[in-house]
């Protein structure tokens, strides 16, 4: 090939390139996107951890825990107690305990959902015969509520759809054309807050409104308190059956196991020569993932469970429906539960809820995460 030859070739495939850059940079440009992933780390299982933090950066020592402490070794008669309950009570023995501790000085800020229907019922607040009501009419608004609390104008996102009713005289109250949101009494020498909704501490909404603010004066509405203790008790678990048969049948359980012994004892003594060992065999690779998932579940691992499965299920998710993946979570969770026809609340536990210790309600999360991977791979 001759020098001209190769040099209309070059400059071809220059002048090619060339245009190919020029049409690209026409019709194509780099544009940034924000996604949302949700909270990290910590904060995507603890929901308060927003407010703990903010009274640690206010010089206030707290702690966020998932169980009730100790209430006559741990609480003293300064510390504030803020109680996130799961639509449960209290044994009568840890209510009477409660009661003690608020007379002598405590303070306790409890969400209403932990109240029965029939106040008489709930020895914590019997008391103040408060109910926790939901207005059925109203869905859940996050309107806020404006009120004076101690002499400043404040303004709250209560959830309207819920509020509090009582036939006693609260020592302070907010209110709203729907019933009370919060009632204040005086305890002995302590005091019960009592809040239809304590949603505004959460971490996605405290930043908003007053929430901050208020929850502060709130904390402060006695005395400066010595400590705080912020309780999430929406993971707990119900009391397994060992626990209540030791708890009930005790000495049933000491007979059997003693029974137990003496026929293992019985059965111990053998005849005749030892049989050799069999042959080892390799095991199959099912059975290392089975015992690898005990194990994790006996060391109370399930999140990492959960996690490596939502995992699939996101990935086969960007694969099928990517638009999806930028949808806010209930509007996920609802399309999610439409393609599996399965209840949204389900849908919603098994994709976000973390700290799961029942069994049960374990299972039951896999088993909806399976349905939406297989509702999504045959599209």
């Amino acid at each position: 090939m001759k020098l001209s030859q190769r040099t209309i070739i070059s400059s071809l495939i220059v002048i090619v390139f060339l245009v190919i850059v020029y049409w690209f940079s026409l019709n194509f440009q780099i544009v940034w996107e924000k996604t949302y992933v949700g909270y990290q780390g910590e904060a995507a299982y603890n929901s308060l951890l927003a407010a703990q933090r903010l009274l640690e950066r206010l010089d206030l020592s707290t702690e966020t825990v998932y169980f009730l402490p100790d209430i006559e070794h741990r609480l003293k008669a300064t510390d504030t107690v803020v109680l996130l309950p799961n639509d449960t009570t209290f044994n009568p023995l840890q209510s009477k305990q409660l009661l003690a501790w608020i007379q002598k000085g405590g303070h306790l800020i409890l969400e209403g959902s932990v109240l029965w229907d029939d106040p008489r019922d709930n020895l914590l607040l019997a008391p103040f015969q408060v109910q926790s009501k939901s207005n059925e009419d109203i869905k859940k608004s996050s309107t806020a509520l404006k009120f004076k609390w101690q002499k400043q104008s404040l303004q709250i996102a209560f959830d309207r759809s819920r509020r509090l009713d009582t036939k006693s005289k609260p020592l302070k109250f907010v209110k709203s054309q729907q019933g009370y949101h919060l009632l204040h009494y005086r305890y002995g020498q302590g005091l019960v807050s009592v809040l239809s909704d304590l949603d505004f501490i959460a971490n996605a909404q405290i930043g908003q409104y007053d929430h901050a603010q208020f929850f502060w004066q709130l904390i402060q509405f006695k005395t400066p308190p010595h400590f705080v203790w912020l309780i999430d008790m929406r993971g707990l678990d119900t009391p397994s059956l060992w626990s209540l048969l030791w708890q009930h049948a005790w000495t049933l359980l000491i007979s059997a196991a003693v029974l137990l012994m003496i026929w293992l004892w019985s059965i111990s003594r053998r005849f005749g020569s030892v049989l050799p060992p069999p042959p080892r065999t390799r095991r199959r690779l099912l059975e290392h993932i089975e015992a690898s998932g005990r194990f994790l579940w006996q060391q109370q691992q399930t999140d990492v469970l959960l996690k490596e499965t939502r995992q699939v299920v996101l990935k086969r998710l960007a694969q099928i429906h990517p638009d999806w993946l930028q949808l806010p979570r209930d509007e996920l969770v609802t399309q999610l539960a439409q393609l599996c026809h399965l209840p949204p609340e389900e849908v919603h536990t098994a994709l976000y809820r973390y700290n799961i210790r029942n069994e049960a309600y374990f299972t039951r999360a896999m088993q909806i995460l399976v349905a939406v991977k297989s509702a999504m791979d045959t599209q």
